[in-house]
């Protein structure tokens, strides 16, 4: 009787020893058949990283880009028109532009209306052209001077009021006339200091896309 009891307690202790064992690598197949998922998750975000990166990349040399130099994209500003409607130079995108800081007391400025107005009226549509006249009103005695020298002129370009010193600073129109050549793309082709005429302007607008 008791060989029989020893016998039954060592078939119990054998089939408890297996069914634990038959447990556990159950569970290891299972835990097994789980980590290919995490390990595609993981490739998901590697292969986005490489992404972000590129467009944190592009953000900052599209900063480091924006300058006054020929070359240099643009800086934007928003300046109000001389009729009360608000223009900014990144809403110019996908045309040529001439940016031209002038005053009414400058008689270099004077001396180049002519020919400005007469680039305008001539081309603004077949080259695809803006002309933008910034008037330093920060240096006018009123926009009333500013209103006068328009009809006396007859300018139909549009011509922006800088109220303030800022846009001129950002510029460097620190000598005027100070005009800039800026392509469909918003880049600086070309910059210059004094009166411009309509043989210099129609070579540098067609010399860009």
């Amino acid at each position: 009787m008791k060989k029989i009891f020893i016998a039954a307690f060592l078939i119990l202790a054998v089939v408890s020893v297996g069914v634990s064992l038959y447990q556990e690598n159950n569970h290891d197949h299972a835990f097994a058949q789980d980590q290919p998922k995490q390990t595609l998750d993981v490739k998901k975000t590697i292969k986005k990283a490489p992404e972000q990166s590129t467009k944190r990349k592009e953000s900052v040399i599209a900063r480091k880009n924006v300058g006054i130099e020929i070359g240099n994209v643009a800086p934007d500003f928003t300046l109000p028109t001389i009729d009360g409607q608000v223009v900014s130079l990144s809403s110019l995108s996908g045309k040529k532009v001439i940016l031209n800081f002038w005053a009414t007391w400058c008689p270099p400025c004077r001396k180049e209306m002519p020919d400005i107005e007469a680039f305008y009226s001539k081309h603004a549509k077949d080259k695809h052209v803006v002309v933008l006249g910034i008037n330093l009103t920060s240096a006018e005695m009123s926009v009333n001077d500013v209103k006068r020298f328009i009809k006396e002129y007859k300018l139909t370009f549009p011509v922006l009021l800088a109220k303030t010193e800022e846009t001129a600073v950002l510029y460097q129109a620190v000598t005027i006339p100070t005009s800039y050549i800026i392509d469909s793309s918003g880049v600086i082709r070309s910059k210059k200091i004094g009166p411009m005429d309509q043989k210099w302007m129609e070579q540098q607008i067609d010399a860009i896309q």
